[in-house]
Parts: structure tokens; sequence; C-alpha cells
């Protein structure tokens, strides 16, 4: 299988990079190789120094793709090559540059927390660059000052109190959709402000559980109370409620 996905990361990055404004090419998943694991799609984030070309543009790039589709915004591409799923989104690299240059101010930075887009440049292999823009960034990644972590550490603690403000509103009006849906985002804020304590960029969701309960620092007790919230069980909104209080007491502190 290593073989048949080399195969197609040089085929597209032969082909993107034949584009004028591409700058870097990079393969998320490089040591994953388990085809038939469900999870797996062979992620390509290509970074252009000027506009994203266009579906036009793009599409000759996939030669030997099928179940072509890409999304409304246009900004990624999606199909299969020999039965496996390919993602290739594109991205401006001043979009990067401006997130760094700008990581010190507290309305700008982060304002929904996220730092997966980081994650993912930062546990990329570089297959294709035309200069030397992954390295600069990478290297300004790597010195990012303790007031990033320190900003985002507390825009995400109040996306966490009001995540949880939600939950407890949604508990006493009996509203179960309103509940899951409240429930749901304070489990994304949660996990985000945990590694941003640890000072450690997030992975994509479908990978939160590989990598949240091994991070250094943890309150006491997260593991047990923090999968008490997303159980199957049947356990009642009130209780969880109380389980979520419990969350914020112990993380607050540590910010």
């Amino acid at each position: 299988m290593r073989i048949q996905i080399d195969k197609i990361s040089n085929q597209i990055s032969e082909s993107i990079s034949k584009i004028p404004s591409v700058e870097l090419i990079a393969l998320n998943n490089a040591d994953e190789s388990d085809i038939y694991d469900p999870y797996f799609v062979l992620r390509f984030d290509v970074y252009c120094n000027q506009e994203i070309p266009t579906v036009e543009v793009r599409r000759p790039c996939y030669k030997d793709a099928w179940a072509f589709e890409s999304s409304l915004c246009a900004t990624r591409d999606m199909f299969l090559v020999d039965n496996i799923s390919v993602n290739v989104e594109f991205k401006i690299c001043q979009q990067i540059e401006d997130e760094l240059a700008k990581e010190e101010d507290e309305n700008i930075l982060y304002r929904q927390g996220e730092t997966h887009n980081l994650y993912r440049l930062v546990n990329s292999s570089f297959i294709y660059e035309k200069a030397n823009w992954g390295k600069v960034i990478l290297d300004q990644i790597s010195n990012l000052s303790p007031v990033f972590w320190q900003m985002l550490q507390i825009s995400l603690l109040s996306q966490m109190e009001h995540a949880y403000g939600d939950l407890k509103s949604a508990s006493f009006k009996n509203d179960d959709l309103y509940f899951n849906i409240a429930l749901s985002e304070f489990l994304k804020c949660y996990s985000a402000m945990l590694f941003a304590i640890n000072e450690k960029f997030e992975p994509s969701s479908r990978y939160l559980s590989k990598e949240i309960f091994n991070l250094d620092i943890k309150p006491e007790h997260f593991e047990t109370e923090f999968k008490y919230l997303f159980s199957t069980s049947e356990n009642s909104q009130h209780r969880k409620v109380e389980v979520a209080k419990l969350l914020v007491k112990s993380i607050a502190p540590m910010v």
C-alpha cells in the first residue's frame, strides 16, 4: 500500500507544482498507510503565494481521479484514485503569515480558538517547495512567544465558559437538541483548551481521542470525567452538567 500511496503523491505533486502560484505542497498523513482504516484519507495542503487557482485549472492535475467534487468555496477538491480517498485543500500563504505576525493581538488571535491549520503544517511532510517559505514559517512557529499561548488560553476559556452556560440552560429547559449541541461545543472548547495549556496545536477532531489523553498536563480525574460526558450510557443531563462544572473548575486555574 505504501507504494500505491507514494505513486499517487508523486503524481499529484508533479502536476500541481506546475501551477505558477503554488509555493508549497504538504502531505498531512505521510506516516499512515492503512487505506482500509475508515478514517484514512490522503490529505494534501497546497499553499499558494497569490490567489487560489480555479477549479478549471486544478481539475486537469488529477489525471486518474474519479468521483471528483469541489467544495462550494472552491478551495478543496475531493476525489478517488485507485479507490483511495484523496483530499486536496488550497490555502493562501499570506493567511498563515498574518496569523503568526499578529500572534500577540488578543482581538485577532484565533477568535475561534483554532490551531488545527498550524498542527497540519507542523505535522506534514513537504513533498514540494518552490523556495524556503515552509522552512521560514516552521522557524516562526517553533519560536512562538509565551503570549501566543496565553492569549489563546484566555480566548478558549471564555468560549468554554459560554458553552458550559448553554449546557446548563438547555438542561434546565429539558431541550435535548440544544443540550447536545452545547455539549458538543463544550467538548470541543475544552479539548482545545487542554492542548493550549500543553502548548500544543490541536489535531483534527477524528484524532482527538488518540492524543488528548496522552497530554502531559491534565486536571486530576480528567479522563474519567471527560469520557463520562460523551458516554453512550443513559447518563442524565443534570449529572453531565455537574461533571462539566467539575471539569471547568479544575482547568480554569491552569490559565
